[in-house]
C-alpha cells in the first residue's frame, strides 16, 4: 500500500550533524483511495518535522475523493497544509508541510536553467534558520554544488517522474 522512495540525497553539512538526522523532504507512494490509504497519509503527516515536507504520490485527486475536503480538514486540525500537483504520470503529488512553513515553489513546468536560477535567487534571500521548498522538473544535480558553495544546507528527493522535491536552508 505504501512505498518510500530511497532516492534522497543531502548536503555534506547536513550529514555532518548527528544532532539533526531529520529528513527535510520525504516521498511516499500511496496506492488506493480507501480509509487505509488515508490512515497511512495521516500517520506519515503526524511524523513530519517542523522544517520538513512530505510528498505523497497518490492515484486520486484529493479534491474529487470520496470525502471531499476531509483530508485537508484532518491535516489543518494538525497544523498542516497540503498543496496538490498533477504529475506527468497522471498521478497527484500532495506536498504536506506545517502551516507556518513557506509554500512550495512549483518550478516543475520551467525549462532549464530557470528552476535552478529561481531556487538560487530565493535562497539568496534566506536569513539564518530560514528555508524553502521547491519542485523541479528533473533531479537538480547541477544546483547541488552551487548550494554547497554558498554555504547552504539542502536535501533532495527524486520523484517517480524524474522531478525533484528540494529543501534548501540557511544554517543558524
Amino acid at each position: 500500500m505504501a512505498q518510500q522512495d530511497p532516492k534522497s540525497v543531502r548536503s555534506a553539512s547536513r550529514q555532518a550533524r548527528p544532532d539533526d538526522p531529520t529528513d527535510r523532504v520525504r516521498l511516499i507512494q500511496i496506492e488506493g483511495t480507501g480509509d487505509e490509504a488515508w490512515a497511512l497519509i495521516l500517520r506519515a503527516a503526524d511524523e513530519l518535522g517542523d522544517m520538513s515536507a512530505l510528498e505523497l504520490e497518490v492515484d486520486f485527486n484529493p479534491e474529487d475523493s470520496h470525502d471531499p475536503g476531509g483530508l485537508r480538514d484532518a491535516l489543518q486540525s494538525r497544523g498542516l497544509v497540503m498543496q496538490a500537483f498533477e504529475n506527468e504520470r497522471r498521478a497527484f503529488c500532495l506536498v504536506i508541510r506545517h502551516a507556518d512553513s513557506p509554500a512550495v515553489l512549483d518550478l516543475s513546468d520551467l525549462e532549464a536553467p530557470l528552476p535552478m536560477e529561481a531556487i538560487l535567487e530565493a535562497a539568496a534571500t534566506l536569513g539564518a534558520g530560514e528555508f524553502l521548498f521547491a519542485r523541479t522538473p528533473c533531479f537538480p544535480r547541477p544546483l547541488l554544488s552551487l548550494l554547497d558553495r554558498r554555504g547552504l544546507d539542502w536535501q533532495v528527493v527524486e520523484e517517480p517522474d524524474g522531478g525533484g522535491l528540494v529543501w534548501v536552508g540557511r544554517p543558524d
